[in-house]
């Protein structure tokens, strides 16, 4: 996976569910695993979706930095956080030297599960 993420590279977002049913889970559960700058990224990359399609439009990185006041350090920090935990797939396509990525956003566990979970 590319580690280094410019301004300029497109994004856009897969999901097929709604994440804020889960914000319980993601405070209480995620939040001390991941921290904040991980759930916030979380959140934000699920409220793109407009719609009844399951993929958002496109978006420039610029878009997440300036929202979230993150860094280019902090923003890959809390996705390959997300990544670890199972919570997004990354997926990088270079398309004449304009970079895309698709972030898949997997819904979180629900308490009983998330306890199932040797790992977590």
């Amino acid at each position: 996976m590319k580690d280094k993420v410019f301004q300029k590279d497109f994004y856009c977002v897969y999901n097929d569910y709604n994440v804020s049913l889960r914000t319980t889970e993601l405070n209480l559960l995620y939040l001390p695993l991941v921290g904040s700058d991980a759930v916030k990224l979380y959140q934000f990359l699920g409220s793109k979706m407009i719609g009844d399609t399951n993929l958002s439009k496109n978006y420039l990185h610029y878009d997440i930095l300036d929202n979230l006041a993150l860094s280019n350090h902090k923003f890959i920090v809390a996705r390959k956080k997300l990544e670890a935990i199972g919570l997004l797939q990354t997926f990088y396509i270079d398309n004449n030297g304009v970079g895309q990525f698709v972030y898949k956003i997997k819904q979180a566990l629900s308490f009983s599960d998330f306890f199932n979970t040797p790992v977590l």
